[in-house]
């Protein structure tokens, strides 16, 4: 499906750069969706002015928006936007939602990027192992 080749080649991109991995987030991809079908519709190509009060919990936004005739075209030009591509590298963001429609013979995406009101950490993140106790006192003789 195309919006699992987003996901993987936006990964790709982080990890190229050093960044963490982003996680998926349901809210954002539910946004993210419904804001490629506006586009590919009346809408056209633009941002979704609304994002800030649809998605809850978020301290920081941001949003790729892109069309072409399939996912490598619409990958490399938003690579090639350096707007766009802060974005994809930002190691604020640790969530993203991507919706992926299709009309007209080309392909509509949208990237939605969250960084956490709250200090949660993605589920793709490892978890550290726990430090060690303290050695406890010797016992008395």
């Amino acid at each position: 499906m195309d919006e699992a080749q987003f996901f993987a080649d936006l990964n790709a991109v982080r990890a190229r750069n050093g960044v963490p991995p982003l996680a998926t987030d349901g809210q954002l991809i539910s946004v993210a969706r419904a804001w490629s079908a506006q586009m590919a519709g009346p809408a056209g190509l633009s941002h979704n002015p609304d994002l800030g009060a649809q998605v809850s919990n978020w301290r920081t936004l941001g949003e790729n928006v892109g069309t072409g005739g399939d996912v490598a075209s619409v990958e490399a030009a938003l690579e090639a936007s350096p707007h766009h591509f802060q974005n994809m590298v930002d190691p604020a963001f640790q969530y993203v939602g991507i919706g992926v429609v299709e009309a007209g013979g080309a392909i509509w995406v949208t990237e939605d990027f969250k960084q956490p009101k709250t200090g949660s950490l993605p589920a793709t993140q490892v978890p550290q192992p726990a430090p060690k106790p303290p050695p406890r006192p010797p016992s008395p003789p």
